[in-house]
């Protein structure tokens, strides 16, 4: 079947169109992260809500320990997720609300610390361990039960992802694809862009694609591709003038979900927003019909007879 921003793109009214999906005010209310389940998970130390937006309910519980969500909450389900704090990767299973569990999945010598954004793709963990004595860091996978296995030595900051199944080392100017052998900062290729540098901390993948931010553009959220050796940036449809916190895909949907905030007449505000970019038929009030447009992309590919199915979901 053709792919959508493959094979073909929509044009749709309400594309990049913002709706606000929690405003916490003037607190904040740490990391965010959507689960499978279209539910949200914020975490700031030790405190950690859990909001749904179908009901709109916000419960709270406080952890044992304090963790440091700068580093990533890589998501296992509708109710675990990983996270670090000092020399450890921990389990949070909050399936039991009454009674969660904070299980010690990976663990590191007093005189390292895990360092820059852990990832997780399936069952492998990725994640990078940082030498004080040395001054050293070193990258690691973990699979399931297995033992860590050591895929770098490159000292520099960056996040590992995997698109289709290619691992990329990305930092904010530069990435390296992983292939089995241990990589250094000699592997490094250069983004040959101006006005680009991305941030690795607010970067997620989502049906293989890469999305972040353009520091060089006011943080301008858009998506980033990589072919062989060659890095393109596509801004979205997505105008924000709030500071972006984090950054989420909200896979029930396929829309971009940004945490931002304001400071304005010398008050705080924090909130949660919801960016359309999954196609939509937008039927304004007293009228029975709208548009949109289904355009085809060429490619020099030789293929079959595709097949594209519209499909509309229930209104609302």
């Amino acid at each position: 079947d053709a792919i959508f921003n493959e094979d073909f793109t929509v044009s749709f009214d309400s594309e990049g169109e913002k709706s606000v999906i929690y405003d916490s005010g003037s607190q904040s209310f740490g990391k965010m992260k959507i689960l499978p389940d279209g539910k949200y998970i914020f975490l700031e130390g030790q405190n950690l809500r859990i909001y749904n937006p179908e009901d709109e309910s916000l419960i709270t519980r406080q952890l044992a320990n304090y963790y440091e969500v700068n580093r990533g909450m890589p998501i296992l389900s509708n109710s675990s997720f990983y996270v670090s704090r000092n020399n450890r990767i921990s389990k949070i299973d909050f399936s039991d609300l009454d009674e969660i569990t904070e299980t010690q999945y990976i663990g590191v010598s007093n005189n390292e610390n895990i360092y820059d954004p852990i990832t997780l793709s399936g069952e492998t963990l990725y994640y990078t361990v940082y030498n004080n004595n040395s001054y050293q860091r070193t990258q690691f996978k973990k699979v399931g039960d297995a033992d860590p296995e050591i895929i770098g030595t490159l000292n520099d900051g960056f996040r590992i992802v995997d698109v289709n199944g290619t691992i990329y080392f990305i930092g904010d100017s530069w990435f390296i694809e992983y292939e089995g052998e241990q990589v250094t900062s000699n592997d490094r290729i250069w983004f040959n862009m101006n006005n680009f540098r991305l941030n690795y901390y607010k970067l997620e993948v989502y049906n293989n694609e890469i999305y972040t931010l353009n520091q060089e553009d006011n943080n301008q959220p858009g998506k980033l591709s990589i072919s062989g050796t060659q890095v393109s940036f596509s801004p979205l449809p997505v105008t924000e003038t709030a500071s972006i916190n984090y950054l989420d895909i909200d896979s029930t949907t396929g829309n971009l979900i940004l945490q931002v905030y304001e400071y304005t007449n010398s008050n705080n505000s924090y909130s949660v927003n919801s960016y359309q970019l999954a196609p939509q038929l937008k039927i304004a009030a007293g009228e029975t019909t709208g548009t949109f447009a289904l355009s085809g992309k060429d490619d020099d590919l030789f293929e079959l007879a595709e097949s594209l199915i519209v499909s509309p979901s229930t209104a609302n």
